[in-house]
Parts: structure tokens; C-alpha cells; sequence
């Protein structure tokens, strides 16, 4: 409530709008108030700007995610059938592509099996046991003689035995009960042990048998027939889920490519997407001199930037040289004279027909290597563009325990060790009947196995290892395992110092791979191993990652020739603009800490405006608390003239 609504006296003494003058005298008090709305109205509005950008560089984050790694563009795969009516095709897991011709002779089905009649669904049946054996699974229900035919049926669905149970109507009086196996394929068949009539021999019916699909691939002697369990086959077709639908008489040919369809769509929602980022950062940031106004971010040092890094990005130079296309405008992307991004499709087409995985080079962060040893070599965002050199001074081994010759243990002499590993421990007992290193390999294989350490195993040792060889699949120093000889048994078996298990006890650990990396001609940074990954964290290199899979180091530097892509550029763009620590989160923070700082100063004002109000009222109150006085003694003293007047003229 403004102290104005207290002031009760106006102008009756004085004759003036006193509340009028004080409030025209606060609006000119108010003016410092007015000019920190406006600021701050306008930093909101530079803020809803950045909120603008904001959403245009989502929208190229979501279209960049789609080409900025060369897998991105090998992912996209097409499929078709020649027939789809008889074979129908979806895309697959794979990125690999191929096709393949065949006959579908056959469609896998489920068993189906009918019961004899039964005359209701809600008399009590016999009691008994009821067994349903499918697929090396057994159901078994116990009936009291009080369930009915429907409580049967709904006991069976409960149990969830690998079939469903159904109850058919005939005719009235007349019911059957229907299995049907869940799972295709041979080895689903039903069968049915019960007491009850309608399921006694004879009276049952096998409408349906369960069987594989099967599919001939060529013709005559040579023709290869392949069957599955299911008519959704994955494994046929590389990169395609192919649907078996009906038998055919011809071929059908099932084709998986390259989607040169989605490549270019990708593309061009890139580019449409980073056209429209740089449109609004063009827009906010110019000046219209037909309307002489002034964009929200014009003279935005960051916006500014951030407007030029996109248009760079999208053209910038790969780093490396490539094969058969080394840039942008090859594969049909260029930017106009206006700064804009035009896609050439027909040239984009030809370029990913010519070869599709060198434009998915182009665009998307690749690493290619020279040495076959050195498999999965890529890059991160933190990888600058260029040629490396890389040497493998250490190859990862795995932890091997190598033992001495085999020589059974003599009658009554049995030897017991243990392996350790990970936490588990698989205990193994050697005896008279283990004749041959081959029986005890054995038997610790199955031991290993039992006690969940399959990625451990037993061999024969070979050129000169000895008769027994305990190893691991794992490589690196996290690959490790302890053999320790024990004698007792179960609580109270204990380790027997210095075991002579033949020589396979202590404790084995493998080896890390190491090595180093430099641009050519640059200095040396190492390289961290873990099992045979090598990563490179530090230098230029940062990022650079790849499995060394030959057994010794490498005998020289290998080639490496790294390029973030234009999809890797721009990515690399987009993270320098996003996220928390952003270039556009810290203009906001700055705008927000702005509005915030306003905010407190105009709380400040508007309180000593208030008291500034106050003082204007009080001073007004008391100027016409004095002239009402003034006025009184005024009327006093004209009354006392007017008696003296009346007293001379008498």
C-alpha cells in the first residue's frame, strides 16, 4: 500500500493537488527505477536470444550425432527381399552387408496337441498327477479331485512351462483341451502323462508336429539346405533379420547395402540444421538499418565467435590427406558467399556410390593404421587431426602358471590344490586313476568350469612348458590367479608351504602392454596399457586408442593417420559451446547475474522510494496543518478589525 493512501488532508488548506504533486514528484524520484526495468527487461530479452541458439544447436547436436563417426555411416544399411510376401526383411544387428539366394522349403512351427473329449468345464476332475514334458522340461500339476477342467487349464498357464493351455469348445457336452508349445523347432514336442480318460492313449491328437525351418541354397547335389528353429532367422543374411513367411518354388534373393537414402538424409538434416543455427546467430547479431534496429546479440563477442566456428567447421580442411575424397565440397557440401551450407546431393549420391565408406571418412572422426597388429584404432574428441607414429615396446601377456612333468601320485598318496581367482576357488583332486597329464587337464577343466573360472583353463605344455599349463583367456595385470597345494579336507584343509604340486603352485599375474606415440617428427608421450588396449593421454595423440593383438612388441614405429571429419569438427565446435561450462551457459551466467544484481539494486530503490514518499506526505501534511492555522487566525483577526470598524463608525 504507497504511504500516498495515508494522506487524508489534500489541499483544503492550501487550495493545491497535493496528492497530485506528490505523486508527478515521485514518478521524477521514480526515473532511476524505470532506466533499471528496461535494463534488465532487455537482458532478459538477450537472454531469451541465447535460449534461441540454444535450441538451434540442439537440433545440430541431434543431426551431427548422426555422422560423426565413421561407424554411424556403416550402420546404415539397407535391406530387401525379392519376395517379400513369402520372405520378409528388417535391418539387423550387423553392419556387415551381403546377399543371399533360397528356397524356403519348410516354415518352423510349434507342437500342438488336442486332448479327448471332456463333457463340462466346471465338474471335478479325478485326483492325479498331470505332467506336460516340452523341450526337456517337465510341468507337473497335482489335482485333488475338487479343480475342474478350468481350474486344469488355468494351473497349466500358471505354471509357465513352455506352452500354452486352452480349452475348445466342440459342441455342447463336447470340450477339449489344446497345448500348444510356446517355441518352435524340432525338440518341442508335447507329451502328456495323466490319468485322466481324455488324455489316456488314444484318445489324444498331435495336430501339429514341431519342426525347424529349413532353406536350400543352389541346386542339385551341391545345394545346401540350412534349418532353424524359428522362421525369424538373424544369422542368415549379413546385416538383415530375415522373416519367413510361406514356402516358395523360386528363389528369393535377400540384398543387404549401403543405404545411400539414409546417408544423404543425414546429411542434409545436418546441413539444415546448421544453417538454421547460423541463420538465428546471423539474425541477432546484425543491424537493420531500414528499421534502425539493433539484434539482441549485435557486438556479442561470443556469439560473434561462435557464428564463425560454425561456418569453419563445416568446411575445415581434414588434417590428413584421404583417399578418393580429402574435403567437404568433393563429397558436395560447400558454403555459399553468404556463409550458408549447400548440400550438392547428385554429387553426394555419386561420391557414396563411388565409394560409401570414404565419405562416411569424410564426415565422420577416423583412424587408419598400417599395422594389421594394431586393431580397432580410433580416436576421441581430444585427438588433433594429423600423422602419427607409434611403437609397442611391450606385448600383453595373460597370468600362466607352467608346471613340471606328470607323474601320478601313488595308492594313497592322492594330491589336492586349489585355484584361486577373482574370488572364487575351484579345488581339484588328483588320484591314481588320473594315469595321463590328458586326465588331469581334464579334470581341472571341469573343475574350473563347476567353480564359474571358465576363463581359465588347462593345456599340455608345449615346446618344452612341461606336461600341465594353467592359463588365462585375460590379458593385463588384472589377469591373475593362485595355485596352492592343500592337505585335509573340507574346514580344516590347510596349505601345504612349498607344495609340490608338479610345479604349478604360486601366483600368476599377467603383464600390461606399453609403448608410446608421437606426431612425426614431435616428441615421444607413453602410452597407458591395460591388457592389450592402448591409450594415449596425454599430447596430440590424446585419445588415440587401439587392442595390440600379436604376442611380441612391435619391431619398429607403425603409421597412424588421424582426422576428426567434418562431423568431428563440428562435434568438437558443439562441446565447446554446450553444457554447463559452455561459451553459451557462461554468456547466460553472465546475463543471469546481471538481472539478479538488478534486481537487488531495485528492491533498494523502491525502498527508499517508499520512504522518500513518506517524507513528501509528512512535509505536505504539515504545510497544511500550518496554513489551516494561518487561515484561522486570519479569520480571527478580520473579525476583530471588523468589530473595531463597527465601534468607530458609532
Amino acid at each position: 500500500m504507497s504511504a500516498q493512501g495515508l494522506f487524508s488532508i489534500g489541499g483544503l488548506a492550501s487550495g493545491l493537488d497535493t496528492s497530485n504533486i506528490i505523486s508527478q514528484l515521485m514518478k521524477i524520484e521514480r526515473q532511476p527505477v524505470v532506466r533499471m526495468e528496461s535494463t534488465q527487461a532487455q537482458l532478459r530479452q538477450v537472454d531469451g536470444a541465447w535460449n534461441q541458439v540454444n535450441t538451434k544447436l540442439s537440433a545440430l547436436r541431434t543431426a551431427v550425432d548422426k555422422i560423426n563417426r565413421r561407424d554411424r555411416f556403416t550402420s546404415m544399411v539397407a535391406v530387401t527381399s525379392s519376395n517379400s510376401d513369402a520372405v520378409s526383411v528388417t535391418r539387423g544387428t550387423g553392419t556387415t552387408t551381403g546377399t543371399l539366394s533360397f528356397r524356403v522349403d519348410q516354415l518352423a512351427q510349434s507342437a500342438q496337441m488336442a486332448s479327448g473329449d471332456f463333457a463340462a468345464t466346471d465338474t471335478p476332475l479325478a485326483a492325479g498327477t498331470f505332467e506336460v514334458a516340452i523341450g526337456g522340461q517337465t510341468t507337473t500339476v497335482e489335482l485333488d479331485g475338487t479343480q475342474t477342467l478350468s481350474d486344469l487349464v488355468a494351473k497349466l498357464n500358471a505354471a509357465e512351462g513352455g506352452f500354452t493351455a486352452s480349452t475348445v469348445k466342440i459342441a455342447d457336452g463336447q470340450y477339449r483341451v489344446l497345448l500348444t508349445g510356446d517355441d518352435s523347432g524340432a525338440g518341442n514336442d508335447l507329451a502328456v502323462t495323466s490319468t485322466l480318460a481324455p488324455f489316456g492313449a488314444g484318445q489324444t491328437t498331435n495336430l501339429r508336429t514341431a519342426r525347424d525351418a529349413q532353406v536350400t541354397l543352389g541346386t542339385g547335389v551341391d545345394a545346401i539346405t540350412i534349418s532353424r528353429a524359428s522362421n525369424t532367422i538373424t544369422d542368415l543374411v549379413p546385416g538383415a533379420s530375415v522373416t519367413l513367411n510361406k514356402t516358395t518354388a523360386d528363389e528369393v534373393t535377400v540384398t543387404s547395402s549401403r543405404d545411400v537414402e539414409a546417408a544423404v538424409r543425414a546429411v542434409n538434416d545436418y546441413v539444415t540444421a546448421l544453417n538454421g543455427a547460423i541463420d538465428t546467430l546471423k539474425s541477432l547479431t546484425a543491424y537493420d538499418a531500414e528499421t534502425n534496429t539493433a539484434g539482441l546479440l549485435q557486438g556479442d563477442a561470443t556469439a560473434r565467435q561462435l557464428m564463425g566456428q560454425l561456418r569453419s567447421s563445416a568446411v575445415t580442411s581434414l588434417g590428413v590427406p584421404r583417399e578418393p575424397f580429402s574435403n567437404g565440397y568433393e563429397v558436395g557440401l560447400s558454403v555459399d558467399r553468404y556463409g550458408k551450407a549447400v548440400l550438392d546431393e547428385t554429387k553426394l549420391r555419386d561420391a557414396l556410390a563411388e565409394d560409401f565408406d570414404a565419405v562416411g571418412r569424410v564426415f565422420g572422426r577416423a583412424a587408419t593404421v598400417s599395422e594389421p597388429s594394431a586393431v580397432g584404432m580410433a580416436g576421441s574428441t581430444a585427438t588433433a587431426d594429423g600423422n602419427y607414429e607409434v611403437e609397442v615396446t611391450t606385448a600383453a601377456t595373460a597370468a600362466k602358471a607352467v608346471g613340471a612333468t606328470y607323474d601320478p601320485p601313488g595308492a594313497g598318496e592322492p594330491k589336492t590344490f586349489r585355484v584361486i581367482s577373482g574370488g572364487r576357488t575351484a579345488t581339484v583332486t588328483i588320484d591314481t586313476t588320473h594315469l595321463s597329464a590328458a586326465d588331469v587337464i581334464a579334470e581341472i577343466n571341469e573343475a574350473l568350469e563347476a567353480s564359474d573360472l571358465g576363463y581359465l583353463s588347462a593345456r599340455a605344455g608345449e615346446g618344452g612348458e612341461g606336461d600341465l599349463v594353467i592359463e588365462s583367456s585375460d590379458y593385463g595385470s588384472k589377469s591373475t590367479f593362485t595355485i596352492e597345494e592343500m592337505t585335509g579336507a573340507g574346514e580344516g584343509a590347510t596349505v601345504v608351504p612349498g607344495g609340490t604340486a608338479w610345479g604349478l603352485e604360486g601366483t600368476y599375474t599377467g603383464t600390461d602392454a606399453s609403448g608410446r606415440i608421437r606426431p612425426v617428427g614431435g616428441d615421444w608421450s607413453d602410452l597407458t596399457g591395460s591388457g592389450q588396449t592402448l591409450t594415449a593421454s596425454e599430447g596430440p595423440g590424446e585419445g588415440i586408442k587401439f587392442v595390440w593383438t600379436a604376442d611380441a612388441a612391435s619391431t619398429g614405429a607403425f603409421g597412424v593417420a588421424f582426422t576428426q571429419g567434418l562431423g568431428g569438427q563440428m562435434d568438437a565446435t558443439l562441446r565447446s559451446a554446450e553444457g554447463s561450462s559452455g561459451s553459451v551457459a557462461r554468456a547466460r551466467t553472465g546475463i543471469s547475474n546481471q538481472i539478479s544484481m538488478y534486481d537487488t539494486r531495485i528492491e533498494g530503490f523502491e525502498h527508499r522510494l517508499t520512504l522518500r514518499e513518506s517524507t513528501l506526505i509528512r512535509q505536505f501534511t504539515a504545510m497544511e496543518t500550518a496554513m489551516s492555522r494561518m487561515n484561522s487566525q486570519m479569520s480571527w483577526l478580520s473579525s476583530q478589525l471588523s468589530s473595531l470598524n463597527g465601534m468607530n463608525e458609532r
